[in-house]
């Protein structure tokens, strides 16, 4: 078996030269908040399809008001993350 290594340290202000980075790299903030709107949107519309389902299969109303409710939830998280001002 091999000897497992050290992850390598993270780069401080001392390594860089005083220079700070704003992120830690993954992804920027604006576009970061565009996939988690539509992460949000695709939850919904998996709610809404789900509620169908049992409509047609003819589960308790309240059931399937209660699964429209929700994405009716997602959708609001998705429209904050969508439409925000940023900063």
């Amino acid at each position: 078996m091999k000897a497992r290594t050290k992850p390598a340290a993270r780069e401080g202000p001392a390594e860089t030269g005083g220079a700070v980075r704003a992120y830690d790299g993954a992804m920027p903030p604006a576009r970061q908040s565009r996939v988690l709107g539509w992460w949000y949107i695709s939850i919904g519309c998996g709610f809404i399809v789900l509620g169908v389902n049992r409509l047609v299969q003819g589960d308790r109303s309240w059931l399937i008001a209660l699964r429209w409710l929700i994405a009716a939830g997602f959708f609001l998280l998705a429209s904050f993350e969508l439409w925000r001002k940023e900063k």
